[in-house]
């Protein structure tokens, strides 16, 4: 699936002019599909957000594309990486006994419909939307973002890139 994205060029968008930078998200509170920096393959969708930029992003490895089946050993290593604080009080909410909790919560997560849905609940159930350590959990596990095909874009086809790294973004495009 991933070597449908690997030439696409992705736009973004910025009224800031920050375009790499996790410190700021151009205000967008929504993270629609998950939190991350956003990119589109539809300049016209990035226009609406401000200036204009141009990228490559290496999307060989480490990126899951909306359907991609769900993979409980990269949730685990991705919960493993949590800071210990959050997965402490995440657990608390599920049982009093942090094994069972761990189990309530894992099976919680499992019943995602697919892996970037899944990895959206670690955001909210496990990280308590705190980008910065879900974004280094992710980054540690070898997990650099999302690929969503929009399906709300009034009858033409585009993507969505969300990424958690902005090394990944490899080439600005001029």
């Amino acid at each position: 699936m991933i070597a449908d994205y690997k030439d696409t060029v992705w736009y973004r968008g910025s009224r800031s002019g920050h375009y790499r930078d996790f410190k700021c998200i151009d205000g967008n509170e929504h993270d629609e599909f998950g939190p991350g920096l956003y990119y589109t393959d539809s300049y016209e969708i990035a226009s609406r957000y401000g200036e204009v930029k141009s990228f490559t992003v290496d999307t060989t490895k480490g990126f899951y594309v909306k359907g991609d089946p769900i993979d409980k050993t990269c949730l685990e290593t991705i919960i493993g990486y949590a800071d210990s604080e959050h997965l402490e009080i995440s657990l608390s909410n599920w049982d009093e006994n942090p094994d069972i909790a761990y189990f309530k919560l894992l099976k919680s997560i499992l019943r995602s419909k697919d892996m970037p849905d899944a990895i959206v609940s670690l955001f909210i159930d496990v990280f308590r939307k705190d980008r910065e350590d879900f974004w280094l959990s992710c980054k540690a596990a070898g997990v650099y973002g999302l690929i969503y095909d929009d399906p709300y874009n009034c009858g033409s086809s585009c993507s969505f890139l969300v990424l958690f790294n902005p090394k990944k973004v490899m080439c600005l495009i001029d």
